[in-house]
């Protein structure tokens, strides 16, 4: 399902994928809400802080402030269930 919501139309979980490891700039394979606002960004997001809010709402298990590996998959699944904003 496509993600809707940024401005250069649906993304597919690849290119999903790609942003968010693209966004790990410290290379140490968590995201931090910094790191995931700035995946948002670059996917085009009309509202970055409110998706990163969200998404760290409910992919973040463990409450530690970061998206670690074992968090990614829900991350992403979570950004593909969006069909609207």
């Amino acid at each position: 399902m496509p993600v809707y919501g940024t401005k250069g139309g649906p993304l597919n979980e690849k290119t999903v994928k790609a942003k968010l490891e693209k966004a790990d700039t410290n290379g140490d394979g968590n995201l931090s809400v910094k790191e995931l606002k700035k995946a948002f960004k670059d996917m085009g997001s009309n509202w970055p802080g409110v998706r990163t809010w969200h998404c760290m709402r409910n992919s973040d298990a463990d409450g530690d402030g970061e998206i670690s590996a074992s968090e990614m998959n829900k991350l992403v699944a979570y950004i593909m269930n969006w069909s609207g904003a």
